[in-house]
């Protein structure tokens, strides 16, 4: 799983800086808007609170979650994307899905995909893997994928724009937040901490005198 997330990591960066210099094919067929996957809608709220994730980097809202039909010979991780008030705006899967005949597993997925919403973009990022977009540009499916032997690496992500920048401009807040925290924090416990450092060396010295006095005492 870990190697799975650095060859995706790989690819956004790629995406992100030189999608200039990838292969990108755009499609003008009827797109239908995502709305819904693996049993959850985008715009609706999650009752349950106890079991939300916050990302240690971006401070994203997550929780995980088993969808009642996942998807067939597939080890995959599933998690809605939330915004502050619980509004799921993501729903993702990601991990490996295994095919003794991988181009035909991931030919059958785009198509699936295609029928039901409409393919806008296909991006080559690379000779190892693609990216697909369908749906509109406000509700979209994004398909990343990618081949180790017997086994498609992949990632969905299905997502209303609107709300994702809206959590995004939340997880920015959460974090500039948790970092003022985190330094008025250190600035107090800064203090503290060189008062007891400075107690201890002269704690520190004494008693190295008196255990000099002791080896050594003075002549009379």
């Amino acid at each position: 799983m870990e190697k799975f997330i650095i060859v995706l990591i790989s690819a956004v960066l790629i995406c992100g800086c030189n999608q200039s210099k990838n292969p990108v094919e755009t499609f003008h067929s009827k797109l239908t808007p995502a709305t819904s996957a693996f049993g959850w809608n985008l715009g609706d709220k999650l009752l349950d609170s106890d079991q939300i994730q916050t990302n240690k980097t971006d401070f994203s809202l997550s929780h995980d979650f088993t969808p009642d039909k996942p998807i067939q010979d597939s080890n995959l991780t599933y998690q809605l994307y939330l915004t502050a008030d619980l509004t799921i705006y993501a729903i993702t899967a990601f991990g490996f899905v295994h095919s003794d005949d991988v181009k035909a597993k991931k030919d059958a997925l785009v198509q699936a995909l295609t029928e039901k919403y409409g393919i806008r973009q296909h991006i080559r990022n690379s000779p190892e893997i693609d990216t697909y977009d369908f749906g509109t540009e406000d509700h979209s499916v994004e398909f990343t994928v990618s081949q180790e032997g017997n086994y498609l690496m992949l990632s969905l992500t299905y997502s209303d724009q609107s709300l994702r920048y809206k959590a995004q401009m939340e997880d920015a807040q959460r974090k500039a937040d948790a970092e003022n925290s985190l330094k008025e924090d250190f600035k107090k416990t800064g203090i503290v901490k060189n008062f007891e450092l400075k107690s201890f060396h002269q704690r520190r010295r004494r008693d190295i005198f008196v255990e000099l006095q002791n080896k050594n005492p003075p002549a009379p």
